[in-house]
């Protein structure tokens, strides 16, 4: 930003300049009194830039690992690295919250369930802190239960004369406990429309959570002769991770100008923790 206000100061005194080369000689005492001006232009302009740039107290940097904790009968509780890798001194709170998926988007709910301890402590630059969850809950006999952990940067009190935004980090953890039977995801896919709007529909009907990276919709024109090999266009991606947990849907809104050929045979794609996979779509009211 304070390059651009150079630039545009730059610019003035060049035009200046250029309208002063075709007048006369009196030009220059012009030029001369309009410099001072130009020049306190770009002093306001340039303070109002810091005093923006002021206003925003930025967050503190921390990571932590796992990314994510699975618990069981057999392993009731784990440990998590939170680190500090800011300059400055941060404090970090934890919060548990049970993990539903209602009208298809994700509601957290808090729970006592699992345990986060310690749950706030601060960390020095460089200083790493051991995390440890533990369950206090049966595991259920046949589905997967899953909660979120969130950690949360809490800021410092502001200064009395401060009067800008404060940001704070937050990273929310999936926590998956799991069932005492075996349990595995059982994804199924519609594009159906709701209210005027094509939707992509992920139903799960297993008993765990199927984590989904780099999705994509596809189709697959039917052949023509037996000769010809089916045609596959990629339709629609999605680049954010999606979870849906068992038992539970998502939705995906698609493109309003989104189309295919009739009779295309349209699947679904995606990365799994299993690999890549991918599901017959089926299309509302087929």
């Amino acid at each position: 930003m304070v390059l651009s206000v150079r630039l545009m100061v730059r610019l003035m005194v060049r035009l200046m300049v250029g309208r002063t080369a075709r007048r006369s000689r009196s030009c220059s005492l012009y030029f001369h009194l309009c410099l001072p001006a130009v020049s306190r232009l770009y002093s306001l302009l340039l303070f109002a830039q810091l005093m923006c740039v002021a206003a925003v107290a930025s967050a503190g940097s921390f990571s932590i690992d796992p990314v994510r904790v699975s618990l069981s009968e057999a392993r009731p509780s784990a440990v998590m690295r939170v680190e500090n890798r800011g300059d400055t001194a941060i404090t970090v709170q934890l919060q548990t919250f049970s993990w539903s998926q209602a009208e298809h988007r994700d509601a957290l709910t808090l729970s006592r369930d699992l345990l986060a301890t310690p749950q706030v402590f601060r960390l020095r630059p460089g200083q790493v802190q051991v995390v440890r969850i533990a369950l206090l809950r049966p595991v259920d006999d046949k589905r997967e239960l899953a909660y979120r952990l969130l950690l949360d940067e809490v800021p410092p009190p502001p200064a009395a004369d401060f009067r800008g935004l404060q940001m704070a980090l937050r990273i929310s953890m999936p926590v998956f406990v799991q069932a005492r039977a075996s349990a595995t995801a059982d994804l199924a896919a519609a594009v159906i429309e709701r209210d005027g709007q094509r939707r992509l529909q992920l139903v799960n009907r297993g008993h765990a959570h199927v984590q989904l990276n780099s999705l994509s919709l596809t189709s697959q024109a039917m052949k023509a002769t037996l000769r010809s090999d089916p045609g596959t266009a990629s339709l629609y991606t999605h680049d954010k991770t999606i979870y849906v947990l068992a038992g539970q849907q998502q939705e995906l809104a698609l493109p309003a100008d989104l189309a295919w050929p009739a009779g295309a045979a349209l699947r679904l794609r995606a990365h799994t923790t299993d690999g890549a996979r991918q599901w017959p779509v089926t299309e509302s009211g087929h």
